[in-house]
C-alpha cells in the first residue's frame, strides 16, 4: 500500500480541494491511500466522504509565523507517529518550507504543488511570496496546475527543469455532458425559464473579482432586461457582493446559490459563463464550464493553458469589452446546446487519465 499524506488548508469545496478529491475517487484504493493533514481545527465539507473512503484526517493549527516552532514540532511529531507516510504531497505554500524540510529530514519523498499564480496586490501577497520562496531549494519534486503557476511559485529554472511537471486539474468529463432536454430541466430546477442566464462558480474572495462581474452584469441588463445571474460559492466577500447587488438594483436578478455538490447541473442552467479573476493558477470551474459546452469569457489573469474550447475566450478587464462580448456570447449560445466533453478530454483534463499518471508517479517514488 502506498500511503500519501496531503497537506492542505481545509478540505472544503474549493478548486484545489475538489481536484484532490477527484483524484482520490479515481485512485485504486487497494494500492494507494490518501490521508490529510489540514491546517484547521473545524470540520470541513469533504470530511465525511474522506472517512467513508478509508482516509484519515489529522489536524494542526494554521501557520501564523508566530507559531513557527510549535508548528514544526507538531508536524515532526505527526511524521514520527506515522512512518507509513512515505510521500508528503504539499498544497499549502506559506508553510511548505517548514513541513517539507521536516519531511526530508525524516527521509520522506516530498512534492510541492502550486495551484495559483499570485499577482501582488497587497503587502500580504508580498509576505506570502517571501515565506514560500525557500521551498525552491527544499522539495524533491514540483507540480503545478499550469505553466504560469509553476513559474510564479518555483521560478524559471525549476519550472523548465526535469523535477517539475504540469498536472492538469482533471475533471469527471462525462458528468458535464448536456443536450437541449437536460438544459431545460436544469434551468427549471433553478427556477429559470427562457430568460438569459449568466453564471459564475468561484469562492467569494477578492481575486475572483465579483465587483467587476456585477458591474458588467448591470450593463448587460440594459440590453437584456430579463437576464439573470447565478453565483455559486461562498467566502468572505459574499456579504459585500450581496450589498453591491442591492446598490446596483440587481437583487431580484442575482441568485446566490451557495456551495453546491451539483456543479454540472448548475452549469447546464447557464447560457454564458463569466470568469473575471484578477489571477488564477488554472481556474477549474472555467474548465468545467467549457466541458459543459458553455460560451465562456475569462480574464487574461486566467492562464491560457485553461482556455480549451472554441467557445471560450480571454479578455482584459475592460467593462464595455466584457459587456459586448457577453451579449454576443448569449446570442451564440442560443444555437449551441451541445457539450465539449470530447475536446476537454482530448486536451488531457480527464481525471481518470490524470489519476493513472499520478499513481505511476507515486509508485515510482514510494520506496
Amino acid at each position: 500500500m502506498i500511503n500519501v499524506l496531503h497537506v492542505v488548508g481545509a478540505m472544503d469545496r474549493a478548486g484545489t480541494e475538489t481536484f484532490i478529491m477527484n483524484l482520490y475517487r479515481h485512485m485504486d484504493r487497494t494500492k494507494v491511500q490518501f490521508d490529510f493533514l489540514v491546517n484547521a481545527e473545524r470540520a470541513c465539507d469533504y470530511d465525511h466522504e474522506i472517512v467513508s473512503m478509508g482516509g484519515k484526517i489529522h489536524h494542526i493549527p494554521r501557520y501564523t509565523l508566530i507559531n513557527h516552532r510549535s508548528y514544526r514540532r507538531a508536524f515532526r511529531t505527526l511524521l514520527t507517529d506515522h512512518p507509513e507516510y512515505r510521500i508528503i504531497h504539499g498544497h499549502i505554500g506559506s508553510s511548505a518550507p517548514i513541513y517539507l524540510a521536516e519531511s526530508k529530514l525524516q527521509g520522506r519523498y516530498t512534492i510541492a504543488h502550486s495551484h495559483s499564480a499570485v499577482r501582488i496586490t497587497s503587502p500580504r501577497d508580498i509576505a506570502f511570496k517571501a515565506i514560500a520562496r525557500p521551498v525552491r531549494g527544499i522539495s524533491d519534486f514540483y507540480m503545478a496546475c499550469s505553466p504560469e503557476a509553476a513559474l510564479d511559485r518555483f521560478g524559471r529554472k525549476i519550472a523548465a527543469g526535469d523535477t517539475c511537471r504540469i498536472v492538469n486539474n482533471g475533471i469527471e468529463v462525462e458528468a458535464y455532458a448536456r443536450g437541449p432536454e437536460s438544459i431545460e430541466r436544469a434551468k427549471a430546477s433553478f427556477g429559470f425559464g427562457e430568460e438569459p442566464v449568466f453564471g459564475h462558480v468561484g469562492r467569494f474572495s477578492p481575486e475572483k473579482n465579483h465587483r467587476f462581474l456585477l458591474d458588467v452584469f448591470a450593463d448587460i441588463k440594459k440590453s437584456l432586461p430579463s437576464a439573470k445571474l447565478l453565483l455559486i460559492g461562498r467566502g468572505p466577500e459574499e456579504d459585500a457582493t450581496c450589498e453591491r447587488a442591492r446598490t446596483l438594483g440587481l437583487s431580484d436578478a442575482v441568485t446566490f446559490a451557495g456551495i453546491r455538490d451539483d456543479i454540472p447541473e448548475a452549469l447546464r442552467s447557464m447560457d454564458v459563463f463569466l470568469f473575471p479573476s484578477l489571477y488564477e493558477g488554472l481556474g477549474i470551474s472555467f474548465v468545467e464550464a467549457q466541458a459543459a459546452g458553455l460560451h465562456c469569457i475569462a480574464s487574461t489573469g486566467t492562464p491560457g493553458h485553461a482556455c480549451i474550447s472554441d467557445r471560450a475566450k480571454r479578455l482584459p478587464l475592460d467593462q464595455s469589452l466584457w459587456t459586448n462580448a457577453a451579449i454576443e456570447a448569449y446570442a451564440a449560445s442560443r444555437l449551441s446546446k451541445d457539450d465539449r466533453c470530447a475536446l476537454v478530454r482530448k486536451q488531457g483534463f480527464d481525471i481518470s487519465v490524470v489519476a493513472d499518471a499520478l499513481f505511476e508517479f507515486y509508485r515510482e517514488h514510494s520506496t
